[in-house]
């Protein structure tokens, strides 16, 4: 994720990557797969940070509690966004959690069936996905903002 970051940086945009550990965020004593948190006041986050750094592009690169959150916050007040699928969270469900994987994947599929666009890794994830709105691309990322310069960059 760093290298993107660090990509779009040298192409003159301005990022702004909102994650689990951003000022003001609550965590529940709970963690996913060992070590990412769970917000208490996700909303609250997604929607000050937001309205802090209002985007010209929302990247959702979690099905956590923080991506349901900026996936509602989205919806809701009708902005578009792109996701990506790169954790294989239908498969884990039932190792990690003894969730049924057809549970895991109805929430997977419901979670980036809205999204502009799904970023995939590899063409066997996306068809495994099967959503029509997939893309094929080399790896993840977690932006909520990218201007384009006065240059034109």
């Amino acid at each position: 994720m760093e290298l993107y970051h660090e990509h779009l940086i040298r192409g003159d945009h301005d990022v702004a990557v909102l994650n689990p550990y951003v000022e003001g965020t609550e965590h529940l004593p709970l963690k996913l797969q060992g070590n990412i948190p769970i917000l208490k006041n996700a909303n609250q986050t997604v929607s000050k940070y937001y309205d802090e750094h209002l985007p010209d592009r929302v990247h959702i690169a979690t099905e956590g509690s923080l991506g349901l959150a900026m996936r509602q916050f989205c919806r809701k007040n009708r902005i578009n966004y792109n996701t990506s699928y790169h954790t294989r969270l239908a498969d884990y469900g039932w190792v990690l959690y003894g969730v049924p994987t057809f549970l895991t994947w109805l929430y997977v599929r419901w979670f980036h069936g809205c999204s502009r666009k799904v970023l995939e890794t590899t063409k066997s994830i996306a068809r495994q996905l099967g959503l029509s709105n997939c893309i094929v691309w080399g790896g993840a990322v977690w932006i909520l903002r990218s201007s384009i310069t006065e240059s034109g960059k």
